[in-house]
């Protein structure tokens, strides 16, 4: 169950942007949870793809096809660092 939210974050970039450095337009969330059943806590962030900065007025059929289907940018560095740290590497 989410006990707090700890930040929340728009990032909008352009179309140009996204092309340079392949980080995707987001919003994001960091919540505390807490588990129903015990005191045992975690941290959990929610990201969200949003559109271009130009195209948050188009047509959701066209800001639809700028969706992408994969963990990458900043999402995916995040989780390859997340994954050295538990790891020990």
């Amino acid at each position: 169950m989410i006990v707090e939210k700890l930040e929340e974050n728009t990032e909008c970039y352009t179309k140009t942007d996204y092309e340079e450095s392949k980080f995707y337009s987001e919003s994001s969330g960091i919540f505390i949870c807490e588990s129903t059943m015990t005191p045992i806590q975690a941290i959990m962030k929610i990201r969200m793809q949003i559109p271009y900065y130009e195209a948050i007025d188009y047509h959701p059929n066209e800001r639809a096809q700028q969706a992408v289907g994969e963990i990458c940018g900043r999402t995916e560095l995040e989780t390859e660092a997340l994954n050295k740290l538990t790891s020990g590497e």
